[in-house]
């Protein structure tokens, strides 16, 4: 077996706006302080820019979600390995998507937990939880997604002019937040969404103004302590706990205020969920990087702006985030 072959390494996956994907070791990226410059993560050209980062393993599966709410598979490993600043290879070539198809999430699954969930699906079952851009949710049990092969199936099936923006693993009974590109967000319990079949559409989770729309979800413990990170396009970082977003007692409403925005700080652009220990990474739309410690950006309430993490220039703006859990952040 080749993967015997293969030492486990801590890798950085990038994808960029144009579809090329890369990975690189974590140690590639040094620590900063917050508000620092960061450096070059890659070379694009002037009209690409990188639209998200992501961190894993090299010998897990990654489940690639489209847009278009399909769903592909590939071992980490057999994402080429690029230089610090090389675009990496175009995405098309490894999963043979449309050219109007493009990656929204990448999720690592461990080494033969797909097959084992469809094995043991009455006494362990796990699900994914998905949302659209309208704010539909939707809940899939992870061994729908067993016979993954190398040609993609439909996760989701959506309304005209939506799209995909985001899948979760559950691990356990979890509350589902959902958040808005101005700044609200809404929890409820993942159990008032019932399990459906890979065809359905789903149901709804959030309501929006006219100029908003969904562009996160997240999965939380009824009882976590853990704190909601979001980021803007301007470089700036709120941190709040969550025990300040009180649980909704029913899905599809327009939530709570959850960061106070201005023209300078542009609307959010990632929400992460975080503790002290954990670190962030931020890549900008001209492929500048830098890694920042949770613990610089001061915990605040949900009215406040929240504190500058990166200096971009006047025509630059933050494009991706990427979490590093504190037990990965110690390892180089």
């Amino acid at each position: 077996n080749i993967e015997d072959f293969i030492a486990q390494e801590d890798i950085v996956i990038t994808y960029t706006q144009d579809g090329y994907l890369k990975r690189l070791p974590l140690s590639t990226y040094r620590r900063q302080r917050r508000g620092g410059k960061g450096k070059i993560g890659m070379t694009t050209k002037t009209e690409d820019f990188v639209d998200q980062l992501f961190v894993t393993t090299n010998l897990h599966d990654i489940l690639f979600f489209t847009n278009k709410g399909n769903v592909y598979k590939r071992r980490a490993y057999q994402i080429p390995e690029g230089g610090r600043t090389s675009r990496g290879v175009a995405i098309v070539n490894l999963l043979g998507i449309d050219k109007e198809e493009h990656v929204t999430t990448l999720i690592p699954i461990k080494s033969n937990e797909l097959e084992e969930s469809k094995v043991n699906k009455e006494n362990n079952e796990k699900y994914l939880f998905m949302a659209t851009k309208k704010g539909k949710i939707k809940k899939v049990t992870l061994s729908s997604f067993s016979n993954l092969r190398n040609v993609g199936i439909t996760a989701l099936r959506l309304l005209p002019e939506d799209e995909l923006v985001g899948v979760r693993l559950a691990e356990n009974q979890e509350d589902v937040v959902l958040t808005s590109r101005l700044g609200r967000s809404i929890r409820f319990s993942g159990n008032l969404i019932r399990s459906m079949g890979r065809s359905a559409l789903g149901v709804r989770g959030m309501i929006f103004g006219s100029q908003d729309y969904l562009i996160n979800i997240n999965l939380v413990e009824p009882d976590s302590e853990k704190d909601l990170l979001l980021i803007t396009e301007g470089g700036y970082a709120k941190r709040t706990s969550l025990k300040e977003f009180r649980r909704f007692k029913r899905q599809g409403s327009r939530g709570m205020m959850s960061i106070k925005l201005t023209k300078e700080k542009g609307e959010v652009i990632a929400v992460k969920v975080v503790e002290e220990e954990d670190e962030i990474v931020l890549i900008s739309q001209q492929g500048i990087v830098i890694r920042v410690p949770v613990e610089e950006i001061h915990k605040t309430g949900r009215y406040s702006q929240g504190v500058k993490v990166m200096n971009l220039a006047p025509e630059d703006k933050v494009a991706s985030v990427a979490l590093i859990s504190g037990e990965r952040a110690n390892l180089d």
